[in-house]
């Protein structure tokens, strides 16, 4: 009765007691709610285990094994069909976490992997990336990434405002030290037990060599995953490598199209240029994004004088590339002995406004057009430019000789001709047009001894012209490319030869108008032995005789 009164008066403990009436009261209340709660908590603050069904368990295992397969080949194309997998296999609400793992590993390798070939368009470092920062659990593999991206692109020649060599990367050791040293650490460490340090280790350690004092030891790499053909084809690779394993894992994995591009690297350092082409070619045939299969099957074709072919893959250098300077520079070297010189000239030109690299040989093709256009003027100035960057080049003195000759400047021309000579012992042109210049200053003497040294350098030249044609009777040329090399090369012999008969007249000549007809006459008798030739010598040899 107490407590009703006091309830119903209100006052400071009306709500003690109310509370505490309630509570009483009530008591069986929140076990009730709880209970009630409780079969709704599941789904409310706990993740349901997602429900796989048998046929998806199976379809995801397939997935994953097939997927597995083609990542332990360790060839390109395999890796990139792995990766799609592995993406695929992320639609199966089962095993997240291990896939994205796979997958993450699978883009660092496919992301060095277009660094050793080149790639420009690069893709997977960026995938990898994307993968770490949705995926916190994977932070760890973050410094790896770091690694593998620092690691310079393997391009040939100065694609953009860089040089890359293919060897090394030029960096300030300020900014790298402390990150070297804790890279290396880490290497060292988990080299030893995840198959992918172990190949970034390998790509590593030769790149950042000069950093790094205590060498790696690429034999317990080796022996530590015997067979992984992912560590072959890294060690296959390095400077010290052996290429004939690089044979030997394209012909376990014929997909391993990327080792046929390292093996045409080898054949082209050895000059086996038609070995080496079919190497790239078959690189090329599934890897053609591969900037740098792109230039050397450009620059191999140059060395063939398929000019065409040679301008078709410095396009596509171009196409990947528009500043590439090794490709404006092929292009324009392919324009010029096509006789497109206005063509030609513009790509220098183009080339120049670039600035900093291949200023010298630019200079000089500008230089080398304008001549054949009869430009003079305007070819002086560009072969005098183009001595202030290619020193100790004799190509670029006898230029500069034949076009002071073209403007009828003699001393000028006969200073050029003679350094030219000096850079230069195997070329005859200098020596020729130094024969021309002393025949206008009846300096006969002189005159006869440069076409004399003329005429025995072409002669050299002649056995060369003769021993590629036998080198291309006994290619692997097929016989239509053959005929068209023949061809070509049996004009470029017969040229050389009327040249070299020529010189053998013009000494005779000179000889014989110093007074000295027995120095004239063993070679006037050579120069008859050429068709062209004959009916000159034959009278000159008839002089003597009077």
């Amino acid at each position: 009765m107490i407590q009703d009164k006091q309830v119903e008066g209100g006052g400071r403990n009306t709500l003690k007691y109310n509370v505490g009436i309630t509570m009483k009261r009530t008591h069986k209340i929140p076990i009730i709610i709880v209970l009630f709660l409780g079969l709704f908590l599941p789904s409310c603050t706990s993740k349901k285990k997602p429900e796989v069904t048998p046929q998806q368990l199976v379809e995801f295992n397939q997935v994953i094994r097939e997927a597995d397969d083609l990542y332990k080949r360790g060839c390109f194309i395999p890796l990139k069909q792995a990766f799609n997998l592995y993406k695929k296999a992320l639609s199966f609400p089962v095993f997240q976490k291990k896939t994205t793992d796979k997958l993450l590993k699978t883009a660092i390798l496919l992301g060095l992997r277009e660094r050793e070939l080149g790639i420009l368009d690069e893709k997977y470092f960026i995938e990898a990336e994307k993968i770490i920062e949705t995926s916190p659990y994977l932070a760890d593999y973050s410094m790896l990434l770091k690694i593998a991206s620092t690691i310079p692109r393997k391009t040939e020649g100065v694609v953009g405002d860089f040089v890359e060599d293919g060897h090394r990367v030029i960096v300030s050791m300020d900014d790298l030290k402390d990150d070297i040293q804790k890279w290396t650490t880490l290497l060292r460490e988990k080299a030893r037990i995840e198959e992918i340090y172990a190949y970034v280790a390998m790509e590593f350690f030769p790149t950042f060599s000069y950093f790094i004092k205590e060498k790696f030891d690429f034999a317990s790499i080796e022996s530590t995953f015997p067979g992984s053909p992912l560590i072959r084809f890294k060690l296959a690779t390095l400077p010290e490598g052996d290429p004939s394993n690089l044979e030997k894992l394209s012909q376990d994995d014929p997909h391993f199209f990327e080792a046929f591009f390292f093996l045409g690297q080898n054949a082209l350092k050895q000059r086996m240029l038609v070995t080496a082409e079919k190497n790239f070619l078959t690189a090329y045939s599934e890897i053609p994004q591969s900037s740098s299969l792109v230039i050397s099957l450009a620059s191999i074709y140059f060395a063939f004088e398929e000019l065409e072919k040679s301008l078709e893959f410095y396009e596509k250098a171009l196409a990947m590339a528009p500043v590439y300077r090794d490709a404006l520079l092929g292009k324009a070297m392919c324009l010029s002995y096509m006789g497109k010189h206005q063509e030609a000239i513009d790509v220098c030109y183009d080339i120049i406004s670039l600035g900093k690299y291949y200023l010298g040989e630019s200079h000089y093709w500008l230089a080398w057009n304008q001549n054949e256009l009869e430009e003079w003027d305007s070819a002086w100035k560009n072969i005098e430019l183009s001595k202030n960057y290619l020193i100790g080049h004799g190509e670029v003195f006898f230029l500069a000789g034949l076009i002071a000759f073209n403007r009828q400047r003699l001393d000028e021309a006969e200073k050029n001709l003679l350094e030219a000579n000096k850079q230069d012992d195997s070329n005859g042109d200098p020596s020729y047009y130094l024969g021309k210049i002393k025949n206008i200053q009846e300096d006969w003497l002189n005159s006869g001894a440069y076409f004399e040294i003329a005429s025995r350098r072409y002669g050299i030249r002649e056995k060369m012209i003769q021993d590629r044609i036998e080198a291309i009777k006994n290619s692997a040329f097929s016989e239509e490319r053959k005929k068209k090399h023949l061809a070509k090369k049996t004009i470029q012999l017969r040229k050389i030869q009327l040249t070299k008969a020529t010189a053998w007249y013009n000494a005779a000549a000179g000889f014989y108008n110093a007074g000295y007809p027995d120095k004239a006459r063993p070679l006037a008798e050579q120069a008859s032995s050429h068709s062209a030739l004959k009916g000159q010598a034959d009278d000159l040899l008839k002089l003597m005789k009077k």
